[in-house]
């Protein structure tokens, strides 16, 4: 008799014409059946179903040769849907975002990003290694964002302090003429105004000099002339 065996190593033409042929038809319709099972994953993984309930639902003998086309395609629609939904996540809100400093922002994109996991290994995994390729961008726009919203915060505590001091100025001018108070008194007002025109550590110069620009603008404006004449001395 001969074997399984013995019919492989014999170089029968007709046998090799069997196999060609078989290979020819059921190899199209095996790579269509595993298609469809692709994208009938996908479909399931779109449709809301959790990863780990569709590879729980597998027969075992579908796992004989590794995870099935179902699983497969399942995770594939899942890790890119997760990916897509997360990285929008972390910059959809990004007025608010650009107000967290580094550790706050870091606390942050770990929470979304352990939210987003699915609890199936190989899902959670692709997801991490997609993300990888997004996270540096997202982090220097909010870190960039972030810087911004310092200054802007900086301008606004400058400008108003300058404000005051420039009011407080202006109406000390009837107050010295009156007597009310000396020309030491008036000089050390004029140096508090003097010193709040310097920008503190770590303003950005455009930003400084953009504000110091409108709170001339604004003085002027409200006829503080004596705050004025002061800055202008100074340079």
């Amino acid at each position: 008799v001969v074997g399984l065996g013995n019919m492989a190593n014999d170089n029968d033409p007709t046998l090799d014409l069997v196999m060609k042929v078989a290979g020819a038809v059921v190899g199209p319709a095996l790579k269509k059946y595993q298609t469809e099972q692709y994208v009938a994953g996908m479909q399931r993984a779109a449709g809301g179903a959790a990863i780990k309930d569709i590879v729980d639902e597998q027969p075992w003998y579908s796992r004989i040769f590794g995870d099935s086309d179902v699983v497969e395609g399942a995770r594939a629609y899942t890790q890119q849907a997760k990916a897509t939904e997360t990285a929008m996540l972390m910059t959809e809100n990004m007025q608010e975002l650009r107000k967290l400093d580094g550790a706050s922002a870091q606390a942050h994109f770990t929470d979304i990003m352990m939210r987003a996991q699915t609890g199936d290994a190989a899902t959670d995994s692709a997801l991490m290694r997609s993300l990888s390729g997004t996270m540096p961008a997202v982090m220097k726009q909010q870190a960039k964002e972030h810087y911004g919203y310092l200054q802007e915060e900086a301008s606004k505590a400058e400008s108003s302090a300058i404000q005051a001091a420039a009011k407080r100025l202006q109406d000390s001018t009837l107050a010295l003429k009156e007597g009310k108070i000396s020309q030491d008194d008036f000089d050390a007002l004029k140096g508090d105004l003097a010193w709040l025109n310097v920008p503190a550590n770590g303003r950005d110069p455009e930003s400084a000099a953009a504000q110091r620009t409108s709170d001339l603008v604004m003085m002027a404006e409200k006829g503080q002339f004596h705050a004025l004449n002061t800055l202008e001395e100074l340079g």
